[in-house]
């Protein structure tokens, strides 16, 4: 008992991510199998529910059956556009893509940048 005990206490890590696995695997398996329950269930009733007709001898011949005319094939229509006021070109309608890019300023003032310091030789 007390080795089983120190294997757990030593590798917990392993032990608590295999315990994680099994029980997911075993909720899964619930889950499926309880949808699958329900799927027969429900394809059973469905079944039972169902009206089996069955086939019906003719005694006479069936009245004979009058086709239609068939009318001729209309062509397809154009589609109508129907005019609409044109849109008025506002001034944030106008700008360009080159307008959307400002370029930097240049710095107000020049600052001096200064070297950066060597430290003394050893």
């Amino acid at each position: 008992m007390d080795g089983i005990m120190d294997f757990i206490m030593n590798n917990y890590i392993i032990v608590t991510i295999v315990v994680a696995f099994i029980m997911f695997a075993i909720i899964g398996y619930l889950v499926d199998s309880n949808k699958q329950k329900k799927q027969k269930e429900k394809l059973s009733s469905e079944a039972s529910s169902a009206v089996v007709e069955e086939p019906v001898a003719m005694e006479a011949s069936p009245a004979p059956v009058e086709a239609a005319p068939v009318a001729a094939p209309e062509a397809p229509k154009e589609p109508t556009v129907t005019p609409t006021e044109t849109p008025v070109e506002t001034e944030a309608a106008a700008v360009s893509a080159n307008d959307m890019f400002v370029p930097a300023e240049a710095p107000a003032a020049e600052v001096a940048v200064e070297p950066p310091v060597e430290p003394p030789a050893a």
